[in-house]
């Protein structure tokens, strides 16, 4: 009995080593990409989205949302459609990412002059050039309401009216302008019909086109989002912008205290592909 025991036992432990073997030659087999690997594959998936918006196809009929042909490294939906739409600006002649944006006032200069000192429905002549990062949008027939942020946190909202920019600038508006764009904005300041500080916009700019969606704002991010992509923490939450703000504040002025005394900073190497080498390790005597 012994003996058939042994050999019962023998025969499942071969067949454990066997299917484990199996196992380990298929995850052998697949391929494993790296990240200059995936970054190819997916240009390469730009490329052919660009190619289709060049051949006059729709923005829908030019990406592949289950990612048939470039499987599950490529892109999701969204960035594909974000894609598309920055080919189509190229293909009309309009830059995406322009070298030049016309802003004269910033968001919270505007909030400082006119905050509180217009009422319901008042309308100004003055006029200003703003961008911002796009936090909140809503189309409607006639009139759009976006809302920008600038780079600390401070908030205001556009009004993009068809009867001020005209029908066709109103129409590529809802088309190209996704939350995450950089958007410029130039108009009169005015209040809106609920008391809302915005600016009525006689033109606006994509000043930088956004590829990678926002996460949704009115949700806590989780600590891998906040490890893994901090700069979604430094736009989505005011707690880590007053953070960064505050070590940058903090290294400036102990850079200049040790300036000030003649000490020299020297910086380890960083993103190089050439390292130096390591003296060898030494033994302590014993």
């Amino acid at each position: 009995m012994a003996c058939i025991g042994c050999s019962v036992h023998s025969g499942i432990m071969s067949e454990t080593n066997e299917t484990g073997e199996n196992r380990n030659e298929e995850e052998a087999e697949a391929p494993v990409m790296s990240t200059v690997e995936r970054a190819e594959l997916r240009l390469k998936q730009d490329e052919a989205i660009a190619a289709n918006i060049d051949a006059g196809k729709s923005f829908d009929e030019s990406i592949d949302p289950t990612n048939k042909e470039f499987g599950p490294e490529g892109q999701p939906e969204q960035v594909q459609m974000r894609v598309a739409k920055r080919a189509q600006m190229l293909k009309d002649g309009v830059a995406p990412y322009p070298v030049v944006v016309e802003v004269t006032d910033t968001i919270p200069e505007v909030r400082a002059k006119y905050e509180g000192k217009l009422n319901a429905g008042d309308e100004t002549q003055d006029v200003v050039a703003i961008a911002g990062r796009v936090l909140f949008l809503r189309n409607g027939g006639g009139l759009c309401f976006v809302q920008l942020a600038a780079g600390d946190g401070t908030k205001i909202q556009g009004m993009i009216s068809k009867k001020e920019i005209g029908a066709d600038s109103l129409k590529a508006f809802k088309q190209f302008v996704d939350l995450g764009d950089h958007l410029y904005l130039k108009g009169r300041v005015i209040a809106s019909k609920t008391g809302e500080l915005s600016v009525f916009a006689s033109e606006w700019k994509i000043a930088s086109k956004a590829l990678q969606p926002l996460p949704a704002l009115h949700k806590e991010l989780t600590e891998d989002t906040r490890t893994r992509k901090p700069y979604i923490g430094m736009i989505a939450d005011e707690n880590i912008r007053n953070m960064v703000r505050k070590r940058s504040k903090v290294v400036t002025s102990l850079r200049n205290t040790f300036a000030k005394d003649d000490f020299l900073e020297v910086e380890t190497p960083m993103l190089q592909t050439v390292h130096g080498e390591r003296p060898p390790a030494r033994s302590s005597p014993t």
